[in-house]
């Protein structure tokens, strides 16, 4: 999913967690493997590292995983809107946990750190918004789990693909019906345009026997050689 719009995201999608919280409980509610169990387990963090979290949302991740990672880490949470940094920064000092926690509101294609300040780098579910603020035409588009490493080696050396494979039983279909109406073009729907989805997403219950089932594969990029958090 692509916005080009970018005051889209800054005023609306991502003003606050507000819409990003409603689009999780469809994950949280009937995922069956955790994404973040998930990405905590590759991320090798060790006592006294320092972490950037490009894309940090509202601190979900590492209020989740906070007990499999060591206290001793200085996490910088990075991200487009004030609001969600602010979340985060909330969130994650209210752990109590972690040594330094800082927060920073940037671009992701603008970042004000110098290549190599961080030990680890995490950017997860946000290159797809990336084009709209100035990446090379077509990377946010083509960045699928076929064409991430070769897209991704230009910039961070050796990648390495990990796959989470879930699956989502979903047995509502109010849950199927609410999650596209929380972004472009749905949120913008008429009445009767919801009115449409609303049966669309009853006809495909009746079909599947009162359940939609959906697999889902999740993909994990990782850098094995350098971590530049300046984007080119």
């Amino acid at each position: 999913m692509v916005w080009k719009n970018r005051q889209c995201l800054d005023t609306d999608q991502f003003r606050d967690s507000s819409k990003l919280r409603r689009g999780a409980l469809l994950h949280k509610k009937y995922d069956t493997n955790s994404w973040f169990g998930f990405v905590a387990g590759l991320t090798g963090f060790a006592p006294g590292m320092s972490v950037l979290d490009i894309g940090c949302g509202a601190g979900w991740f590492w209020e989740k995983c906070a007990e499999r990672f060591p206290a001793a880490l200085d996490i910088t949470l990075a991200g487009r809107s004030t609001g969600m940094v602010e979340e985060a920064l909330a969130r994650l000092n209210g752990v109590r946990r972690w040594r330094h926690i800082a927060g920073v509101v940037t671009n992701v294609c603008a970042m004000p750190f110098a290549d190599r300040s961080f030990d680890r780098v995490l950017a997860m579910h946000m290159l797809c918004h990336a084009e709209a603020f100035g990446l090379p035409a077509g990377l946010a588009i083509d960045f699928v789990l076929e064409s991430a490493p070769p897209l991704l080696e230009a910039g961070f050396g050796a990648v390495e693909l990990k796959r989470n494979t879930s699956e989502m039983v979903v047995t509502d279909p109010a849950d199927v019906f609410s999650y596209p109406a929380l972004f472009p073009p749905g949120d913008d729907a008429s009445e009767a345009e919801l009115q449409v989805l609303g049966r669309l997403a009853d006809d495909a219950f009746a079909a599947g026997g009162a359940c939609c089932a959906s697999p889902s594969t999740a993909a994990c990029s990782s850098a094995a050689n350098r971590v530049p958090a300046q984007s080119q």
